[in-house]
């Protein structure tokens, strides 16, 4: 069973549950994604599941860090547990450091977790984050920020740290910034010679100053590009960069042979850049717009689309009523969703196709 999203709101309804004391055996795998309980609804919950032979918790409560109180409840209630992965991130007051890491897994250092269980667990902070992360080498995150090397302060239960030798198969979505991971390539001087994420899906690249050189080499040295469908650039275009910022996305998108969705972030629209670089495989598209002349532009241009979002930009002139008038008078036929800063259309027929 795969619980995504996990939030409860009614604790008198988890309540009764726990209290009919209903024993679910036949229950032997129990997946928690994006979990926001405390450990003590958890271990409720996990005390009516007493066969799990396997458990993956994705959460974000302090209280889930606690080694010591999972060893005592796992050895209590869940007597049958072969396999426990987990991935737990939260801004905890412990020092950013090796020492402050290092007493966070004390506790995942006893005889239960390295020689009966043998589960290894690594420990992990970025300089430039408040958050503290720990979870079990086997990887069982779908999506994940990546951050270089040299920002990281890693330990682990681990003989060495294995981390970045594993093949990441289960995670779909990464992002990354990309000068950082440029700047930390060059420290190191070495490329990886293996791809580590082989089924990622969508791919987000942050980008805050010019196109680095080299930077398809980077990605293609760790990603396999061939399995995206989904592109979200954040990226700052400049007057002085813009053509340079142009051409290495266009290189990357024809490496990106399954591309079906561009998402663009930017604080600057230059139409003739969003000309350039959305392909006829790109079936779903977001940008930023500045006018409505600039939305009458890109659905001209782009009549494959399926569906189109348009997110209006602070102090921008963009009227959707004109929008929608002047679609009809084209005789398009779609449909729209609107807020006060964006415009979503579904476009003909390939609504249907596009919600199927």
């Amino acid at each position: 069973m795969i619980l995504r999203d996990c939030l409860i709101n009614d604790i008198k309804e988890i309540n009764n549950l726990i209290s009919n004391n209903i024993l679910y055996r036949q229950l032997t795998s129990l997946t928690f994604e994006d979990c926001d309980l405390k450990m003590t609804i958890i271990e409720s919950l996990l005390s009516l599941t007493p066969s799990l032979i396997h458990l993956i918790i994705i959460g974000n409560s302090d209280d889930l860090f606690d080694g010591a109180r999972w060893e005592k409840f796992i050895q209590t209630k869940l007597l049958d547990l072969n396999k426990f992965q987990f991935a737990f991130q939260s801004n905890m007051n412990i020092s950013h450091d090796p020492t402050g890491l290092e007493s966070l897994l004390m506790p995942f250092q006893t005889p239960f977790w390295l020689e009966t269980k043998q589960w290894l667990v690594t420990a992990l902070c970025i300089q430039s984050s408040q958050f503290i992360n720990l979870y079990t080498t086997q990887d069982c995150v779908s999506k994940i920020n990546f951050h270089a090397q040299a920002n990281k302060i890693i330990r682990s239960t681990a003989p060495t740290i294995i981390e970045d030798k594993l093949t990441m198969d289960n995670v779909r979505e990464i992002s990354l910034d990309l000068m950082e991971m440029q700047v930390d390539m060059i420290e190191k001087k070495e490329k990886s010679t293996r791809c580590l994420f082989n089924g990622l899906t969508k791919l987000t690249l942050q980008l805050h100053d010019h196109w680095p050189d080299d930077s398809l080499k980077l990605l293609t040295s760790f990603i396999d590009l061939s399995t995206i469908t989904e592109l979200v650039l954040d990226v700052n275009f400049t007057q002085n960069d813009s053509f340079n910022t142009t051409a290495g996305i266009v290189t990357l998108l024809e490496q990106t042979s399954n591309i079906r969705s561009l998402i663009i972030f930017t604080r600057t629209v230059y139409l003739q850049t969003i000309f350039s670089i959305v392909s006829c495989r790109v079936k779903h598209l977001q940008t930023p717009v500045n006018t409505v002349e600039d939305v009458k532009m890109i659905l001209k241009r782009f009549d494959h689309l399926f569906s189109v979002t348009f997110k209006f930009l602070e102090n921008s002139l963009v009227s959707i009523a004109e929008i929608i008038e002047w679609l009809v008078s084209k005789d398009r036929d779609f449909t729209y969703q609107s807020t006060q800063c964006s415009l979503s259309l579904w476009l003909g027929t390939r609504k249907e196709l596009f919600l199927n």
